[in-house]
């Protein structure tokens, strides 16, 4: 009897224990268990920073990509903090969400304090998608057919500069190419934002300035006074250049067939505030990522010196005696271009985007729950050895038009179809001109220090150090 009594109390009491284990997993589920409710395989973390420490470690959130879809697979999640992330790296599953529109604000926050909540980065839905278009059509089509002028007087300034720069002097491209990208940038998406080159370097040290603050602030620390004062000095003269300019575009009656972007801005009739958030956002989209992609490409260039003898013979060959690249001769320069898609994919340029679903979505074998954000890892596949043999080579016959990847499409690094940069034609066309004029009239040779630059992968992917070359007239 005792027995029987015994064997009920034990059974009793582990039925009791067993049912409090089901309780408190039920209503207190752990940190770790948490993600898996999404249905994706992914890294788990236990505190309440997510996987901060391990993007620290890996040195940015690229390089973290790079090693979470390694070991999970093409679809994968993670926490930033609190907030479960899941990841997509693989051509063929983003044609699964190519034609997203929106992003996740969450993921952007970082840009708040530059561009401020009234941004068109953080719009979604109809409004956004209306304005993306409507701000679209400054850099498309006849638009752009409209700033070759403006790219070639830059091309031709810098390559005088360089013919007549004395032998084995060393030149700062880093320095170069950004005050070139900011003034073909201001020039031609707002008719100019300073009236002397003086003022013009003035301000773009103040951008540069603010823009930096931002890549400091990727450590998810809060800056300090000091800073924090710098900053807003630098924003204020950025913004106000930009108010002056909107002012006097305001006042001018620009026809319909010459309007610049700020016009279209303009034509919006939003506040001034609104205004100056969505220029500020064109400006930290273009001016960062242009400078950079001509010095990456100058970098590969001179690196390679078959290569670059390649993009002068097409450039001599093509734009002939006049050296100037047009609307007419631009499509015939596919080497250079080809030079340009390799630069765009060695460099991891724009490493990732995002964008968030208002319903569950199927990738691949995943279903990716409704609101959660899904970062579409650029920089990841544009690494993959089975869809690039080789991947750390620098070899723009990938490009070629019967060699390429069929599930690529050269405007995805600027972000897929659904919300691509809008600027990226613009961009592309840009970088062309200048590399077929630079290097059809000068040599680039790296200093003998820089024969390895190591690549930062911050808001852009840039080289650790500014690059400096010598250049020779050919």
């Amino acid at each position: 009897m005792e027995a029987n009594l015994l064997g009920f109390v034990t059974f009793a009491l582990v039925a009791v224990v067993g049912l409090l284990i089901a309780l408190i997993i039920m209503f207190f589920p752990s940190r770790k268990k948490e993600p898996n409710a999404i249905g994706l395989p992914g890294d788990f973390p236990t505190n309440s920073e997510g996987n901060a420490s391990a993007i620290k470690e890996e040195g940015s959130l690229h390089k973290y990509l790079c090693g979470l879809h390694a070991r999970h697979g093409p679809v994968a999640a993670f926490h930033l903090n609190d907030q479960v992330v899941a990841s997509v790296a693989s051509f063929k599953l983003f044609e699964q969400i190519r034609l997203a529109f929106n992003r996740p604000a969450e993921l952007f926050k970082l840009y708040e304090p530059l561009f401020t909540g009234s941004s068109l980065l953080y719009m979604n839905g109809e409004d956004g998608q209306r304005r993306h278009t409507l701000l679209r059509k400054a850099f498309q089509g006849d638009a752009l057919q409209r700033f070759y002028g403006t790219f070639t007087s830059a091309a031709q300034e810098y390559s005088t500069k360089y013919t007549n720069t004395p032998t084995g002097e060393h030149v700062n491209i880093t320095r170069d190419m950004y005050q070139l990208a900011t003034a073909a940038f201001t020039q031609a998406a707002f008719g100019g934002l300073c009236s002397k080159p003086s003022e013009l370097k003035t301000w773009l040290g103040a951008f540069q300035a603010c823009w930096l603050e931002l890549e400091n602030r990727l450590d998810w620390k809060e800056p300090s006074e000091e800073r924090e004062k710098d900053f807003e000095k630098n924003r204020k003269l950025v913004r106000d250049a930009i108010v002056r300019c909107i002012k006097s575009r305001r006042a001018m009656d620009v026809p319909e067939n010459q309007r610049l972007f700020v016009d279209h801005l303009l034509s919006e009739g939003r506040d001034e505030d609104a205004l100056v958030a969505d220029a500020m956002t064109f400006l930290c989209g273009a001016l960062p990522t242009t400078a950079y992609l001509l010095v990456w490409c100058l970098y590969y260039l001179a690196s390679n010196e078959d290569i670059q003898e390649k993009v002068a013979k097409e450039a001599k060959e093509v734009l002939g005696t006049s050296g100037v690249t047009n609307v007419q001769n631009i499509a015939s320069l596919r080497y250079t271009k080809q030079v340009v898609d390799e630069t765009l994919r060695c460099s991891a340029l724009m490493p990732w985007t995002a964008r968030v679903f208002a319903e569950d979505t199927t990738v691949g074998e995943h279903t990716i729950p409704a609101k959660v954000p899904v970062v579409v890892a650029l920089g990841v596949v544009l690494q993959d050895v089975a869809v690039w043999p080789k991947p750390q080579r620098f070899n723009p016959d990938r490009f070629a038009a019967d060699k390429k990847p069929k599930s690529y499409s050269a405007g995805d690094m600027f972000g897929l179809s659904g919300r691509r940069c809008p600027g990226f034609q613009f961009a592309n066309t840009e970088v062309v001109v200048m590399l077929s004029m630079l290097c059809r009239s000068c040599r680039f040779d790296l200093v003998p220090r820089q024969q390895e630059v190591n690549s930062v992968h911050g808001l852009v992917s840039h080289p650790s150090q500014d690059i400096e070359v010598t250049v020779a007239k050919r």
